[in-house]
This record gives structure tokens, sequence and C-alpha cells, in this order.
């Protein structure tokens, strides 16, 4: 699975601010963990990209918490205008998953993740 997200963002990609509708930032301190953790970025060919993992589920200790195991649907709300993107989601088993074109902007949404799973979109080419 880290080979893959190394792959959607390659040497000289320009990451973006991030925030979860569901939690805000998605800091990793110390307590509650985020719901979802996600990353969007400029990749060196101009195109976006977009990678999120639903961390619902995990086991926590005495310094971290996480949610109960849920569904999430991932909703972009892009500031830029409509994009489309194709995207796959891998498991926690490492199988991928085709999920076809994704459009993006203003309350569109996109892919159901299950826990544990990482949505990648990429932008199509124009």
């Amino acid at each position: 699975m880290l080979k893959q997200l190394l792959n959607t963002f390659p040497r000289g990609t320009v990451f973006h601010a991030c925030r979860s509708s569901l939690d805000g930032p998605m800091d990793w301190t110390y307590g509650q963990k985020p719901r979802l953790s996600a990353a969007c970025a400029t990749g060196p060919d101009g195109r976006l990209r977009f990678a999120a993992v639903n961390a619902t589920g995990i086991v926590g200790d005495t310094e971290s918490r996480y949610y109960p195991a849920q569904a999430l649907r991932l909703e972009l709300d892009l500031p830029w205008q409509k994009r489309a993107f194709d995207g796959f989601v891998i498991g926690p088993d490492g199988r991928t998953r085709a999920i076809g074109g994704v459009a993006a902007g203003v309350g569109k949404t996109g892919p159901t993740l299950q826990p544990f799973e990482i949505a990648v979109l990429i932008e199509r080419s124009s």
C-alpha cells in the first residue's frame, strides 16, 4: 500500500492544505485520532492527486483513541473548478478495486470507504 502512495505522490508533488468536514484538522497527536486522514496535491504533471484512509476501528490504548469502525463516504469539496478523477480503493488485504470516474467540486461525493481502506484519486489528463 505504501508503494502505491509513493507512486501517487511522486517527487516534485506540491501538497495543499486539506481538512476533514468530520474532524477538522487531521492531526495525529495524543488523544483522539481523526476518522479520516487525507492528502491533496498537484503532481509534477499538473494533475491533482488525492488519497484518503478510513482510520476508524483501530484498537486504541491509554494515549491514543480511535472512533469505532464505520463506513465513511468521501465528499470532495475542492476550491478549484470541477475536476474528473479516476481512482481505486486499496483494502486492508492489499487488494485493489477500481472505482471508475469520480467528479469533484463543491458538494461532489466520492467512494465509500470501509475501515482500513485507502482511496486514491488522480485527475484525468486533459
